[in-house]
């Protein structure tokens, strides 16, 4: 309990974060047991900690809403960056019959991910320790020290103001499971990788050619501004348009990088895109 009370307060965080242990639970609506980093200062694990039900619920609310609406109630959901299930483990409770396929290579979060997943009866759940990419590999993930959601494979987007400690991870291609037989066809997918979703995207590139999920990347808004990479990519799935969670209508692709273009003052934000 003394736990639970110190992770709900930043401030007490903040003095006390070299004592807190890796993980913390919360048994959520009173019956499932949901763990959490009870260190975190800024990601999911303290938005889950500060309002607990309610921080479950709110957290990125529309994109979890808009995107639920594309998994049938026995559809196929893929969580790439699943940090501890705050998109998953709400899909789970809302689609008890579907399938979730969740990667997550950070170790802490991963545990609390897979602890959570373990005492929900939730059978058809499969957690993969790893990244997801291009190349099957292994490779640097830099740990943010004050934000549980910050972690990268991108050196470069570790903040100033945080130390990036290093842990060797693996990367998995899901194209060549798919293309083996290994996975099932996706309805939806979330990507949510701090700056990696080029080698995400280009890693499931089959897989989203041949299935057309509905997809959730979060995204950076000044490579769909100045037509990066990433823009150039979406480009070549015929068909995909796009629509900004919480608004009306879709947008196709010249549209939304000229959305874009209004919004570089925030460098990353979710975008749905749909065939």
């Amino acid at each position: 309990m003394i736990v639970k009370f110190i992770s709900r307060r930043r401030w007490l965080k903040k003095i006390f974060k070299n004592f807190l242990p890796d993980e913390c639970s919360h048994k959520l609506y009173g019956k499932h047991e949901f763990y959490y980093d009870p260190r975190d200062l800024r990601g999911p694990s303290f938005h889950f900690a500060y309002d607990l039900e309610e921080g479950f619920e709110n957290y990125e609310k529309e994109s979890k809403l808009e995107l639920l609406e594309h998994i049938p109630q026995e559809g196929v959901f893929y969580d790439i960056g699943a940090n501890i299930g705050l998109f998953s483990y709400f899909f789970a409770l809302k689609r008890p019959k579907a399938k979730f396929f969740c990667f997550e290579p950070e170790p802490v979060v991963f545990n609390c991910l897979k602890k959570s997943f373990s005492h929900l009866d939730a059978p058809k759940v499969k957690i993969f320790n790893s990244a997801v990419g291009t190349v099957e590999e292994s490779r640097k993930l830099f740990k943010s020290d004050i934000n549980d959601g910050g972690h990268t494979l991108v050196k470069e987007l570790i903040g100033d103001e945080e130390r990036a400690d290093q842990r060797v991870v693996e990367v998995i291609n899901l194209d060549q499971r798919f293309q083996k037989g290994e996975l099932p066809a996706p309805d939806a997918i979330k990507i949510d990788v701090e700056g990696f979703e080029l080698e995400v995207l280009k890693g499931i590139s089959t897989m989203v050619r041949t299935a057309r999920p509905s997809l959730l990347i979060e995204c950076s808004n000044g490579d769909l501004a100045d037509k990066g990479p990433f823009f150039e990519l979406l480009k070549t799935f015929e068909g995909i348009k796009a629509k900004i969670p919480g608004q009306e209508g879709f947008l196709n692709l010249e549209e939304l990088s000229a959305y874009a273009k209004s919004r570089t003052n925030v460098p990353l934000e979710n975008y749905l895109f749909v065939f």
